[in-house]
């Protein structure tokens, strides 16, 4: 393994999903790392060696102003300058940038002395800060961008050195001058689904062992190159998720397939010639059904400069885009000004602003808006973030605190808001109950009662009868503390296939095929209401490392959209089997404490908005049956 990525907190193993290895790169940051003077010539420092102490480092955070700026290319707001001196490390000063509200403009301010002191108190020498506790190598690094991946410090430049470090001394010092030797060739980066396939017909129908194996996983490691770009050696591993070891026949033809090929794009980088792979090993997907019954396309949408000014709820950190919804050719979602106040964004489809509305307080809420979707062809602005209404909220209100004999407030006091797209204003409604599914038969919903249950309701069309099934509990879960304990699941989704209803939590699956077989919903309030004397679903699958985000049904066949730590996948559902069709976005990212349906879709639609962990930016998924959408959020705020 080359010297070159051998910098702090740099993780060897990355996973790609080639189907979509861009996406990786694409969302992902590069950091700016620290500034480091040597022999009188500055270096940039791939790396903060503050963080890799965890008691200054908070120290630190502590006492840096909360207005400064922030971007995601320095996300902790500050940068170090460090020098070398007599083969010792120094920290010689701490900048930020600040805004100036009065001239518009960012100027740098180095932190005080007396903050200085009361961080590094213990390891100031004669008025200079020694770096004592730094023991580890760093990597510094000047001149033209030989190798940029769009995250962390995965960059390599002109001239490198690897320095040594042992409690702040400098023991060993190895310098480079790293050059492209073939710029045009073959690299495993951005290699794409089709082209493995293409480059790489690997002999599965002479393994039986495989019937039913929808998709094998490659690992490809140690990738020895010459000086001409050949490939010299390197160890391959073909598995599937449900064995250990590797198909040996399967990774030799692989290893001689990528021996023909030549060249290798080749850099000569920290003394070793590699390929431009910025990692250890690399692992993708082979799929051995196509994915090709499903159209995937990829859009960008770029946020106006106009709301660079937006923040999120604690007022400190930027725009944060919550509750992003698609309606009527236009994007919306809902964020905070610097009033203080919670606004409606209407953009088009290049991020332009059309509208900025002031969404209006709430009556006899602590909170603003909590919930924003579409249902009946509204946008519907919702008081709480379960889509709860109805019967169990309004009898909520009815036993709210009253002074005296007279109510606080009433059924009446308690709606929701909709979007007028003639006047372009905000209205009153009804309380606005979503509806998860509905047929020639039943209306269904899902209510979370809090410490009273969970509960799934449906309502008989013909007899106007509500029949209750309760939660199912499922699993276990690990909270703050360590401690297991068994989660609560409730239907995010609803679908129908053949005579059978199939509810659709985070993390199970469960069926209910005769819902009139359901508890009659006799009017109790709903501190009566008590998940165990409820009929359960029937339950079907339980996720273990997984999140369900969506579910549709498209040619009489179930897919689930699911999360896990490798990213966003398309999955088959069938005969109570969850089976991978293809990866849609690479990486690692965050959903939000609220449902993922948005309002009565039909059965092949549904939507899913993510979040990277990296940016915060978020991506939208549309499906309308074989049709994907995925829609990049890019924030002209947040720089990289």
């Amino acid at each position: 393994m080359s010297l070159k990525f051998k910098s702090i907190e740099m993780k060897k193993v990355v996973f790609i999903q080639v189907l979509l290895c861009f996406s990786l790169f694409a969302m992902a940051t590069g950091q700016a790392g620290d500034v480091i003077t040597i022999d009188g010539e500055h270096w940039t420092l791939m790396g903060k060696p503050i963080d890799s102490d965890s008691m200054l480092y908070h120290r630190l955070k502590a006492l840096l102003p909360k207005d400064r700026s922030i971007n995601t290319a320095n996300w902790d707001g500050y940068t170090a300058y460090w020098s070398i001196r007599n083969d010792r490390l120094y920290l010689d000063r701490i900048e930020v940038e600040m805004y100036d509200k009065e001239t518009k403009r960012l100027h740098t301010e180095n932190l005080p002395e007396a903050d200085m002191r009361k961080v590094f108190s213990k390891y100031y020498q004669q008025q200079q800060i020694v770096a004592s506790w730094v023991n580890h190598d760093i990597r510094v690094a000047k001149g033209k961008t030989l190798y940029y991946v769009h995250s962390d410090y995965f960059r390599n430049l002109e001239y490198e050195q690897i320095l040594t470090i042992k409690q702040g001394k400098v023991t060993l010092r190895k310098e480079y001058h790293n050059r492209v030797v073939v710029k045009e060739g073959f690299s495993l980066d951005n290699i794409n689904q089709e082209e493995i396939r293409r480059r790489f017909p690997l002999h599965t129908q002479d393994y039986p062992e495989l019937a039913g194996v929808g998709r094998l996983i490659i690992s490809i490691s140690k990738i020895q190159l010459d000086e001409k770009g050949n490939l010299l050696d390197c160890n391959v591993k073909v598995t599937h998720r449900d064995m250990k070891g590797s198909i040996e026949g399967l990774a030799q033809e692989m290893k001689t397939m990528l021996k023909q090929i030549q060249p290798w794009k080749t850099l000569y980088i920290n003394g070793e010639y590699v390929s431009t792979i910025y990692h250890e090993s690399i692992t993708f997907a082979y799929d051995l059904d196509s994915p090709s019954a499903f159209t995937v396309t990829r859009d960008t949408l770029t946020i106006d400069k106009e709301l660079q000014n937006v923040k999120q709820y604690d007022f400190e950190q930027p725009m944060m885009i919550d509750w992003l919804t698609r309606y009527h050719d236009r994007w919306f979602f809902l964020s905070y000004r610097s009033d203080h106040r919670l606004h409606l964004f209407a953009l088009d489809d290049r991020g332009n602003l059309v509208k900025d509305l002031l969404v209006p307080k709430l009556p006899y809420a602590y909170h603003d808006v909590r919930c924003m979707f579409v249902r009946n062809d509204s946008l519907i602005l919702k008081r709480n973030s379960d889509f709860i209404g109805d019967y169990f909220e309004l009898r909520q209100y009815e036993d709210s605190i009253s002074f005296g004999k007279k109510p606080v407030r009433t059924p009446a006091d308690i709606y929701d808001y909709y979007l007028d797209t003639i006047s372009w204003s905000i209205r009153d409604k009804v309380l606005a109950d979503d509806l998860y599914y509905e047929d020639d038969r039943f209306q269904v919903n899902s209510y979370n009662i809090g410490e009273w249950g969970m509960f799934n309701m449906f309502k008989d069309k013909q007899t106007g009868l509500r029949h209750v099934f309760s939660c199912n509990i499922v699993g276990n879960d690990s909270t703050l503390d360590g401690i297991n304990k068994q989660y609560e699941e409730y239907a995010h989704r609803v679908l129908k296939l053949g005579n059978r209803y199939y509810l659709f939590g985070k993390r199970g699956i469960s069926m209910i095929e005769h819902p009139e077989q359901g508890k009659t919903y006799g009017g109790e309030r709903y501190t009566q209401m008590c998940w165990s004397g409820y009929t359960k679903p029937h339950l079907l699958s339980e996720l273990d490392k997984s999140m369900i985000l969506n579910a549709f049904v498209w040619n009489e066949q179930i897919y689930l959209i699911t999360k896990s730590d490798e990213g966003i996948y398309l999955n088959s559902y069938k005969d109570n089997n969850i089976v991978p069709v293809m990866q849609l976005c690479a990486g690692d990212y965050r959903t939000r404490e609220r449902p993922t349906q948005t309002g009565n879709k039909e059965q092949h639609q549904a939507v899913v908005t993510i979040y990277n962990a990296t940016t915060r930016e978020p991506i939208y998924i549309d499906v309308q049956g074989n049709d994907i959408r995925i829609t990049y959020i890019k924030n002209y705020r947040i720089k990289s």
